[in-house]
């Protein structure tokens, strides 16, 4: 719903910042709350780092997009139209309008997208990429071998992969919770997330939002992996 609303930006080049930031940088709610649950068992400097490390992540990747995507801004200044009191009436007939607008143009989508995952599942493409990504996943990110179940579960729905760390978080130490909670959260946004993308933003730049948001996610992992693991912070 959020990428559908960057409609409304004047400029091409804040369309494309505001869904690069909402792509890479941003958890959606029902992430966010699991991943309270998962932090409120460990010390409270865990949750200051992680959503600190967020807001970082959002500063930076809007800085960057603000200086190498080509384009001008809109005008601060915007004309305001008279206030008035706001009729029930209007209100419940325009909520009911957008609401009907977006399953019609969403829903479809997002069932297609759903199709697909059910497909690549049944033929053993999850099961092939899982063996594949494993190296990748140990090496780099120094995660458990069941941490490619949370990733696959990330990229389908990133709530479900935060339940599949939840359900499975003695097989995780502290800092491995913190970097899968931020790998996660960088990484390529949910299924039907990246359909809207590209219908929204285009092949060319949705795919390189995609690509983009791959890399940085396991660069920035493994970064907080290798430098806590250096410093000697566990968050335990």
């Amino acid at each position: 719903m959020a990428l559908l609303t960057t409609r409304m930006l004047d400029s091409r080049k804040e369309r494309l910042i505001a869904s690069l930031i909402l792509t890479v940088a941003l958890p959606c709610a029902p992430l966010i709350a699991v991943m309270l649950i998962i932090l409120a068992r460990m010390p409270w400097y865990a949750s200051v780092f992680v959503f600190g490390f967020l807001l970082l992540q959002t500063i930076i990747v809007g800085a960057l997009a603000d200086r190498f995507i080509s384009g001008g801004h809109a005008e601060l200044m915007l004309e305001l139209p008279p206030m008035r009191a706001p009729s029930p009436r209007s209100i419940l007939l325009t909520t009911w309008r957008r609401t009907w607008a977006f399953m019609k143009e969403a829903v479809p989508l997002f069932l297609l997208a759903a199709f697909l995952v059910f497909l690549f599942h049944y033929v053993g493409g999850l099961r092939v990429l899982e063996d594949a990504t494993r190296p990748l996943m140990n090496g780099l990110l120094g995660l458990p071998e069941s941490s490619v179940r949370v990733f696959m579960k990330t990229i389908i729905r990133r709530e479900a992969g935060a339940v599949e760390i939840h359900l499975l978080r003695d097989d995780f130490s502290n800092l491995q919770l913190v970097v899968a909670l931020l790998t996660m959260t960088l990484l390529i946004p949910c299924v039907n997330t990246v359909v809207v993308l590209f219908k929204e933003r285009g092949a060319r730049a949705a795919g390189a939002i995609v690509a983009g948001a791959f890399i940085y996610a396991l660069l920035a992992g493994g970064l907080v992996n290798h430098a806590c693991k250096a410093l000697g912070i566990s968050f335990g």
